[in-house]
């Protein structure tokens, strides 16, 4: 057992520390136990970052175990020695599930998860992480290793070739990351249109900022962050859009359900006056009323990338979203499934949402997303995915470690300036929507 003191200076709690105590494990998980916190932080939240140079994890975790909603663990992929870094982000359950009453979207304290003022690594506690091999074992809440989280970052050295330099520490530029990404983990027995491409010969291609050549057709469903990775796409790649290989229908992911409240009261709604009002979003919509089926018919596009979570979230309890997600996923597996024997079969791919860099403020006390509740989402997600056969790309755990150096206000994928320089996560994310549309039907 590993002892450490956590510090509690922020102006929604006193000024004091907790011990942690951390299991080194040899079953794959990092089990945290919280020895005598704070008496306002007794059902409160951390966020805790494993950082090696196996790989980079990050999760939250709750100092009372017993709320129902999280364990008091992080699963590791792969065994190594990691550094330890826990950082307090809510006071109680409530706040971070978003349902407080005041400033409900804030942590209680930035969460530096980007270590930004590292007087040395070695103040960080060091633990060291066995991992069973695959198959060879489960936790006892039935957690599959073969299902089992893989780092989305890796620390680069020099068996690991980066084409581009993000820094877990940019100030004081430790720890150099690269995305670790294969085709063939999203790929059913390696059927893809084309090889994909080698790292160092993606995004980079002939010093231009060009993005990996595909000759699939896909389709694009979204929110804002959808929105601006097709836009991306087409700089990049202008012929795409112009032939029509690649199509983007705008906001159709404003919400499973759309709350329209906040579009036509604004101001009304964030001071509180106005109550949500839910209508079936753009999505359900099309694909109850056929015209998706239309869609599919004439442009015969290979995959369906779609996703939707901030704004579902912001707006709405986890439970709901819960039961609107499996709603959405159910319509989305029926019309594909109609379409498998015919001559224009295609595959249904969930894009994920990132996570919430705590900098969109417009919402004040109406702001229900949290990183807790979007973590929360995630894990949901994989298991109604599962239940309907849709893939599922990993946008949340790739920014989590790094929620703060979102491009903008709370995007990872911005189209102005160099992509690789302006948007190192936003990079790696498109470069891994474009080996997945490699894959066939």
């Amino acid at each position: 057992l590993v002892q450490f003191h956590v510090s509690h200076n922020n102006n929604n709690s006193s000024n004091s520390s907790t011990t942690v105590g951390i299991s080194d494990s040899s079953s794959g998980s990092v089990r945290f136990e919280f020895i005598e916190p704070p008496v306002n932080f007794t059902d409160g939240w951390y966020d805790a970052t494993l950082l090696g140079v196996t790989g980079v994890y990050t999760s939250p975790i709750a100092t009372n175990p017993n709320n129902g909603l999280q364990p008091d663990y992080i699963h590791v992929g792969t065994s190594g020695r990691y550094r330890v870094h826990l950082s307090p982000t809510h006071n109680s359950t409530e706040q971070a599930m978003g349902v407080a009453d005041v400033q409900v979207g804030l942590p209680a304290e930035t969460c530096p998860l980007v270590m930004e003022n590292v007087e040395g690594l070695e103040k960080y506690p060091l633990i060291e992480v066995r991992v069973p091999p695959v198959g060879s074992s489960k936790e006892e809440d039935g957690f599959d290793y073969e299902d089992g989280s893989q780092p989305r970052w890796v620390v680069s050295n020099s068996s690991t070739q980066c084409d581009y330099n993000l820094y877990f520490d940019p100030k004081e530029k430790i720890f150099p990351l690269c995305f670790h990404r294969g085709i063939k983990d999203y790929c059913d027995d390696g059927k893809t249109s084309k090889q994909p491409a080698t790292p160092n010969s993606s995004l980079a291609a002939a010093n231009n900022n060009a993005t990996t050549t595909t000759t699939t057709r896909a389709i694009v469903l979204g929110d804002s962050h959808a929105d601006k990775l097709v836009e991306v796409l087409f700089q990049q790649q202008p012929h795409l859009e112009k032939e029509k290989r690649w199509m983007a229908t705008k906001y159709h992911g404003v919400g499973i359900y759309l709350n329209k409240a906040p579009h036509y009261h604004f101001k009304a709604y964030v001071a509180g006056q106005k109550k949500p009002e839910f209508v079936p979003g753009k999505m359900l919509e099309n694909l109850k009323t056929g015209r998706y089926r239309s869609l599919q018919m004439e442009h015969k596009f290979t995959t369906w990338f779609f996703q939707s979570g901030h704004w579902d979230l912001r707006d709405a309890t986890l439970g709901e979203y819960e039961r609107r997600l499996a709603e959405l996923f159910r319509e989305f597996a029926k019309f594909r499934d109609k379409f498998r024997k015919s001559v224009a079969p295609f595959r249904i791919v969930w894009l994920g949402f990132p996570a919430f860099s705590y900098k969109r403020e417009m919402w004040g006390g109406m702001e229900m997303r949290t990183n807790v509740k979007l973590a929360l989402a995630d894990q949901a997600v994989a298991k109604i995915a599962r239940k309907y056969g849709v893939e599922v790309l990993p946008f949340f755990n790739l920014t989590y470690p790094l929620y703060r150096q979102s491009c903008d206000s709370h995007h990872y994928v911005c189209p102005n300036g160099n992509l690789k320089e302006r948007n190192p996560i936003g990079y790696e994310f498109l470069e891994l929507v474009l080996d997945v549309s490699q894959c066939l039907p």
